[in-house]
């Protein structure tokens, strides 16, 4: 709480935090928790996420493998917070995409479209904010790549996100997904139309998808 009061001492109360309770990725993802409910502001981020950034060769055994998840209170952040820890993290570009997927379907009211747009967002902060570091602009790439990545999925994993999102997962079958999508040339949107309004697939055309 003393970093409410003494923000000039930012530097300070984020190495003492990370360095007297954080020593894991997820004691430091509560450390991150709290200040965003605590709503401190942005001098306290960049510090925060420069010390995760720095520490992330602590972590490297864990965060180098392509198998590297976040643990569950990373899917619970706001996205620019998840977006950028993932960038202070700098995992490979399999993991980045596998997370960013995983964060994706945690959150039933975001799109591929909007992450994306939000990972352009950071990058675009990132550069205003630090021009000459190169190290943070290639991570930054490897994030909005990864963000990117999210609406080259399968029609079929796409679909199912955004019938999640609209609270109608479980209404409809694997094979009415796969036949909507095939009646619609593989367009998420328009395969997405037909199962919401209830028009479905052509005439024998789940019968054919099974």
């Amino acid at each position: 709480m003393r970093i409410l009061y003494i923000p000039e001492a930012v530097d300070f109360f984020v190495e003492q935090l990370l360095v007297s309770h954080a020593r894991t990725i997820g004691q430091a993802l509560a450390v991150s928790h709290c200040a965003i409910y605590l709503d401190l502001d942005a001098p306290f981020f960049a510090a925060f996420y420069a010390a995760v950034r720095s520490r992330r060769r602590r972590w490297s055994a864990f965060i180098d493998d392509d198998r590297f998840e976040l643990p569950r209170a990373w899917h619970q952040l706001p996205l620019g917070h998840a977006l950028r820890w993932l960038h202070a993290l700098c995992p490979s570009a399999h993991a980045a995409r596998s997370n960013l997927a995983a964060y994706l379907a945690a959150e039933p009211g975001l799109s591929e479209s909007m992450m994306h747009d939000g990972a352009r967002d950071e990058e675009v902060a990132s550069g205003a904010a630090e021009p000459d570091d190169e190290e943070a602009t290639r991570g930054w790439t490897l994030i909005v790549q990864a963000a990117a990545a999210q609406g080259a999925q399968p029609g079929s994993l796409r679909l199912g996100r955004k019938l999640r999102r609209e609270g109608l997962e479980g209404r409809v079958s694997d094979d009415q997904v796969a036949a909507a999508l095939a009646a619609s040339e593989g367009n998420v949107d328009a395969a997405f139309e037909r199962l919401s309004s209830g028009k479905g697939p052509p005439a024998g055309a789940a019968e054919g998808g099974s």
